[in-house]
């Protein structure tokens, strides 16, 4: 399970590497106008995927392990279908989005037309890894992922090399959409078989709505919770929409290092709350938290300490404004230390997740409009930090209900504290000992992360951490005899 786990990870890992690409390519190569225009189009288009795609891809891990496999294409068809509705949904919202931004810096109008057409080609294929995923087929699933993140960096930053603009890189963005569809039609024919004649059933169209209802209704908050800031910003501090960008870049690892840890203990948490085992349940959650609090502060303060050099190599110098709010937006981090909503989930609290994310969605929007109007984009940095700790302990409250703890015990804090501190000891010390090297960026960056990381490791085992982690619980025997069952 955990190699199947890690498997399809590194597929996530790579998604979100080629996103980070395109973003390093672009505004190395396109002036500030036009790299602020590529990131309000791409937060946008990523909005959209999530709008248009409302958690029904997800429904087919679910249903098609309970229907007979003569169903499968039927069902897939179906998927998709929906798919190209709320796709079709999204591509409209995103044409009338246009005359909102006519008199903005921003040269949309022209340009949302092609996105639109990308976002209705796009969402009904959403469903090809889960479709894998669902047919055992876990490498094919991580190889969809990396291989659609390269071919969309390719069709998005190709256009742009060869001089045909921002106009171009949209043009790509069709292209991908339109291969991506192909490749979805050939894969769904080559996994599922033809063996009853393709129909919408009404009943289970019905039944597919209501099961990712409340799932949608959080991804959909999700999805325009990642965008908001990046509008605000390009509403009420349109100069720095560039840097905002750059500025809003998280490290991907860490938040899929959380999500893999609760994909790892899914069945044995949902196996704890379903049979009143809520011991078991928190010990689970608390030994999975402990060990990530020690990944979580370490790479939160090295991507604070090394922010100047980082953002310097990375995207070659330009935008020095935006190391601050980078810094402030990596402490976004510190709350990546469980799978949370898989843990609700698990405890059967899906109403939970969707108001945690119409709640940060909200107080995103309303903090960061007004620290926008009054600070520009640093305002938005520190707005979407504070949403965010409200957020979290909304969350954390759920979490220590459902497992019959209390806030002050959900999460071992003392751990937390001696972690962060000592993180943020080794990141001062790293940075005093770059003071003493010529002025590079690159020769900093290695001195910073080298001190950081030997530090760090030696005041872990030092202080001796790894003796303060909660055991990991052996299975439950009920877990062993259904497992070997």
């Amino acid at each position: 399970m955990t190699g199947r786990t890690l498997l399809f990870t590194l597929g996530q890992v790579l998604a979100r590497v080629g996103d980070l690409l395109i973003a390093i390519l672009l505004v190395r190569i396109l002036r500030p106008a036009e790299w602020s225009t590529v990131a309000l189009i791409l937060s946008i288009y990523a909005a959209a995927i999530g709008v248009g795609g409302l958690g029904l891809p997800e429904s087919l891990l679910f249903f098609l392990g309970r229907i007979p496999r003569a169903d499968h294409r039927r069902f897939v068809v179906q998927t998709s279908l929906l798919l190209a509705g709320t796709g079709a949904i999204a591509a409209t919202i995103i044409l009338f989005v246009g005359p909102v931004f006519h008199a903005s810096p921003f040269a949309l109008p022209q340009l949302l037309p092609w996105l639109a057409l990308a976002i209705l080609l796009e969402v009904p294929t959403l469903g090809a890894p889960l479709l894998l995923l669902a047919e055992e087929r876990v490498f094919g699933s991580a190889a969809w992922n990396a291989i659609a993140a390269l071919l969309r960096c390719l069709c998005v930053t190709g256009p742009i090399l060869l001089g045909r603009g921002v106009t171009g890189a949209l043009y790509g963005l069709v292209a991908y959409a339109t291969l991506r569809l192909i490749a979805f039609v050939i894969l769904t024919l080559r996994l599922t078989e033809k063996t009853a004649p393709l129909r919408l059933d009404r009943a289970s169209v019905r039944y597919q709505i209501a099961y990712t209802a409340p799932l949608g209704l959080s991804i959909l908050a999700a999805s325009l919770n990642t965008g908001i800031g990046k509008w605000i910003v390009a509403g009420w501090d349109s100069l720095h929409l560039g840097a905002f960008a750059i500025a809003a870049t998280q490290v991907p690892v860490v938040p899929i290092l959380a999500t893999s840890a609760g994909a790892v203990l899914a069945t044995r948490m949902v196996h704890a709350f379903h049979h009143g085992l809520i011991d078991q349940a928190r010990a689970y959650w608390l030994a999975a938290v402990a060990r990530m609090i020690l990944v979580v502060a370490g790479v939160t303060a090295g991507c604070v300490v090394a922010a100047p050099e980082l953002l310097r190599v990375l995207f070659g110098g330009k935008y020095p404004e935006a190391v601050l709010p980078f810094q402030i937006c990596s402490l976004l981090l510190l709350h990546r230390i469980a799978d949370h909503g898989g843990t609700l989930r698990a405890a059967g609290d899906t109403p939970s997740l969707w108001r945690a994310s119409w709640l940060v969605l909200t107080l995103n929007a309303g903090f960061g409009i007004v620290a926008t109007r009054l600070f520009g984009m640093l305002g938005m940095a520190v707005a979407t930090l504070l949403a965010t700790l409200i957020y979290w302990l909304f969350l954390l409250s759920r979490i220590a209900r459902a497992t019959g703890a209390r806030l002050a015990t959900i999460v071992p804090w003392g751990l937390y504290a001696r972690a962060v501190l000592l993180a943020a000891t080794a990141a001062v010390l790293a940075a005093l000992a770059a003071r003493w090297a010529p002025p590079s960026a690159v020769l900093h960056l290695v001195i910073k992360g080298g001190v950081f990381v030997a530090l760090y490791v030696a005041g872990v085992h030092g202080l001796g951490l790894p003796r303060l982690l909660p055991a990991v619980p052996d299975d439950h025997s009920a877990f062993r005899s259904d497992a070997a069952a």
